[in-house]
């Protein structure tokens, strides 16, 4: 079973309300932020990976823009506004690697995280940050996970997309 959760915080400390959303939850949890578009289909790609990945990975997908460049960015989609090419990423990704999963050193942003309960329980999100997701990396990591990217699944998101 898959959680999808879309966690908010009015005060930006982001990480105390991952925390506080995580906490009643079991199996897999995959969160998003607030800004981004999730195509039909999505969810069952979310399931169908979850059942090829293993409870000790931390999963992200591609993306067309975060905060700073990474190995997930699909670069010629930064400033589409075309929807229909999103979605059609969206199928063509899929359609290429499925749920294949790719082993990754670069940080997990927070607009798409998957893992397990068993992860949380282990790894809080730390709270006051606004780097609660390169945080959670880097402690994850140190707690013996891995980090993988989900070259088949896509997301898009808004991120300053207006600005």
């Amino acid at each position: 079973m898959v959680n999808f959760i879309q966690p908010f915080a009015f005060d930006k400390n982001v990480g105390k309300e991952y925390n506080k959303a995580c906490e009643p939850l079991e199996g897999w949890i995959c969160i998003t932020d607030q800004d981004t578009l999730k195509f039909n289909g999505f969810a069952s790609r979310v399931q169908q990976i979850t059942q090829e990945a293993n409870e000790s990975q931390v999963i992200t997908c591609m993306v067309n823009r975060l905060r700073k460049d990474n190995i997930n960015v699909i670069h010629e989609l930064y400033e589409e506004s075309d929807i229909r090419a999103h979605k059609n990423k969206f199928d063509e990704l899929w359609q290429l690697h499925g749920t294949k999963l790719e082993r990754t050193k670069m940080p997990i942003a927070g607009v798409f995280m998957l893992f397990h309960k068993s992860v949380w329980d282990k790894v809080k999100f730390k709270e006051g940050t606004m780097n609660f997701d390169n945080h959670f990396t880097t402690d994850v990591k140190q707690a013996g996970f891995t980090t993988v990217v989900a070259k088949g699944l896509y997301i898009f998101h808004l991120y300053k997309f207006f600005y």
